[in-house]
Parts: C-alpha cells; sequence; structure tokens
C-alpha cells in the first residue's frame, strides 16, 4: 500500500482524483482518510500542526493496518529558505525530495529517511517550524544543501516511523514560496498560484511514490531478509571513516541495497576502502567522496552536502 499525508485538502485533490478514492466515514478517525476499501493507496488530509500530524498520521495507519512493503509519502508545499542568497537554487514549483528532518528552534535529533527506494535526487532539508514566523535566522556555515520550511513533515515523520521503519518514509515538497518574504507579508500566500503548483507537481511525485512502492515490494520479496543484511556493518564503517554527508550516505544505501536486490554483492568494494591507509586517505570531503565514484561508478554524482 501506498499512504500519502498532506496536510490541506488542497494538495490531496490531485491524488484522489487520479486514484478515485473515497472518504473513508470512521467515527473514530480525527482526520480525513480516503482510500479504497482500505487497501492499494490511500490519502491522509490532517491539517497543519504538530497535534494533527501526529494524531492524524498513527491513527490512520492503525486503521489501514500497514504492514512491511507499505510505504508512506508526505506531500505538500513548502517554503524556501534563504532565497536571496546561498539557497537561490530553490524557486517556486521546483519540487524536492527531503533527505534530512528537523524541527525548527528545538534540541530533537534529525530524521533521516533512508533513501534506498526511488531515485535519490534533487534533495533538502525539511525545517519543521510552528507557524510563518519561525523562521532559522541564518545559514550554517558552508552550508550548501538547500533547505524549506514547512509545519508538519517531522511530527509525520515521527510518527509514521513507529508503523514503518525510515526506508519506507519520504516526503516530496512543492516549493510555493520563498518563506522569509512570506513571514514579511504577515504569513500569506497566493492560494491560487500555489494550488497550480501543486497540481503541476503531482503527477510527478505519483510517478516517485509508485516507483518507491515498487522497490519496497521488491525488496520485501527477497526471501524476507534484511535491506543491508551481512553488509551493514561494512556500510556503516565506510560512512564513518569517509564522514559521509547525508545525502552521500543515502546514494550509499541505496546503490548497496539495489545492488543485493539484484543478485550482486559490494562487500570488496566496501573492504577495499576499509583497506586504505589512513596516510592515503584525503583530508578534504570532496575528495573522500571521489573513492565512492571510483569504486561505484562516477555517474551516482556523490554529493558534498551535509
Amino acid at each position: 500500500m501506498i499512504v500519502f499525508q498532506t496536510a490541506l485538502f488542497t494538495e490531496a485533490e490531485f491524488l484522489i482524483d487520479h486514484y478515485r478514492l473515497k472518504e473513508i466515514k470512521a467515527g473514530n478517525l480525527p482526520v480525513r482518510l480516503f482510500s479504497l476499501d482500505a487497501r492499494d493507496v490511500a490519502v491522509i488530509v490532517t491539517g497543519t500542526g504538530a497535534v494533527n500530524a501526529c494524531a492524524g498520521v498513527a491513527s490512520c495507519l492503525t486503521f489501514l493496518n500497514v504492514s512491511k512493503g507499505d510505504v508512506f509519502v508526505n506531500f505538500g508545499m513548502a517554503g524556501a529558505l534563504w532565497g536571496k542568497n546561498f539557497s537561490e537554487q530553490l524557486r517556486p514549483g521546483d519540487v524536492v525530495r527531503c533527505a534530512k528532518s528537523t524541527l525548527g528552534g528545538e534540541e530533537k535529533r534529525p530524521f533521516y529517511p533512508d533513501i534506498i527506494f526511488g531515485r535519490a535526487e534533487n534533495l533538502a532539508e525539511i525545517i519543521t517550524v510552528k507557524d510563518p514566523f519561525s523562521l532559522p535566522e541564518e545559514t550554517v556555515p558552508g552550508q550548501t544543501v538547500p533547505r524549506a520550511v514547512d509545519m508538519e513533515l517531522y511530527y509525520a515523520f515521527s510518527s509514521a516511523n513507529m508503523f514503518l521503519g525510515p526506508e519506507s518514509l519520504s516526503s516530496f515538497k512543492v516549493i510555493s514560496d520563498y518563506a522569509e518574504e512570506t513571514a514579511k507579508n504577515g504569513g500569506k500566500i497566493d492560494k491560487a498560484f500555489s494550488a497550480k503548483l501543486i497540481k503541476e507537481a503531482a503527477p510527478v511525485v505519483v510517478e516517485e511514490a509508485e516507483m518507491i512502492h515498487a522497490d519496497a515490494q521488491k525488496a520485501l520479496n527477497n526471501s524476507g531478509r534484511a535491506l543491508l543484511g551481512d553488509l551493514k556493518e561494512l556500510y556503516e564503517k565506510v560512512c564513518e571513516r569517509l564522514s559521509l554527508s547525508f545525502s552521500s550516505r543515502g546514494i550509499l544505501l541505496r546503490r548497496i541495497t539495489r545492488d543485493k536486490l539484484s543478485g550482486r554483492s559490494d562487500r570488496e568494494k566496501l573492504e577495499a576502502i576499509l583497506a586504505i591507509p589512513d596516510e592515503s586517505l584525503p583530508k578534504d570531503k570532496k575528495s573522500r567522496e571521489r573513492i565512492l565514484s571510483t569504486a561505484f561508478g562516477a555517474e551516482w554524482g556523490w554529493g558534498t552536502d551535509d
């Protein structure tokens, strides 16, 4: 099953129409749920904010009785941060996939969805804030990963992670505005323009979600083995040895898993990286990550964002 979650009905409308879903009338659900007899595809419309996201996701995933092989996909709008300087690459209409979910203004541990299934492209950090005016004040020195803000993702992931592992959780955000400009304008955004962007992006997200689900089903049918299996320890050692960024960790994880599901093992490549003498290990991050490009193929485009 693919379980989509949106905050607003306008973000869910295309999904509901595309899959011809009907609203499920269950008295104990605190949010709106659309599905076909609770099979194949479901869409949860939670409303914005922490309480709605946590309670809505938890109650609906319980009702749907999700299990291994199902996937959870958050979809909705986000405001780009610092659009006038380092993050100019994020513009309204862009679709990004969350590689790091953080809670603004809180000393909470970041959540990293394991980007194993689907494409590891257009990655961004999504910061969940309590309102449009609670924005981070400045960039992190050397920060190059695009950042955007929303009001529910961190809470939705926290709830969904209790039912499904991080490899089954994804989020795709449509950049609707520049968050700082919106805050100056009293938190108001052009609803018609945002709805247009959502409608244009939704078919792309549907394609990505179906690809993620197909990969998850393939992993489930692979004799029930763990995704990394006997390579998990080697993977973790390589990540630590090379001090990999979160985007590169996800790409490496996805590559190892894909190869494993195709009957290939990357054990020799991982062991060869660990065998590199300390004195031969590059000091800078870009050079370290080129080791991965050499071992696994330059076409994978190892990132250096953190």
